[in-house]
């Protein structure tokens, strides 16, 4: 996404090389409710002066190649919202942040899964007996 503010739902990504999606300059634009998943190099790359949202998106095996850093890389003076994603093996830890995007809001907002755990299952629903 370039200079734009396209909203990009219920997609899925895989395959992607160097970066899945990649935002660049002044735009804002959203991605929401997408699977980004499979990708050997970054899944989202935000620009400087770009300020996406990134909302309820799962994120799975992204960067897996040895030239690949991190699977989100936010340059300074980009202003990303990321709230309500599923990053499955990444810790926060790993996320390439400038020092303005708060650490502790970026792991209170959104959900991190360790790699081969997964997320809990709800109890079995009871049916309502006959009488």
């Amino acid at each position: 996404m370039r200079n734009s503010n396209v909203l990009l739902s219920d997609i899925e990504i895989t395959g992607a090389h160097s970066a899945a999606i990649e935002y660049i300059g002044a735009g804002g634009g959203s991605l929401v409710a997408s699977h980004l998943h499979d990708n050997p190099g970054v899944a989202i790359v935000v620009r400087a002066g770009a300020s996406p949202r990134l909302a309820h998106n799962a994120f799975v095996r992204n960067a897996t190649s040895e030239r690949t850093a991190t699977a989100v890389l936010v340059e300074t003076n980009a202003r990303p919202v990321l709230t309500a994603n599923t990053f499955y093996g990444v810790r926060p830890e790993s996320f390439i942040l400038p020092a303005a995007i708060s650490r502790p809001a970026l792991e209170r907002d959104n959900w991190f899964v360790n790699a081969g755990e997964r997320p809990a299952t709800p109890p079995a629903r009871r049916g309502r007996g006959r009488r």
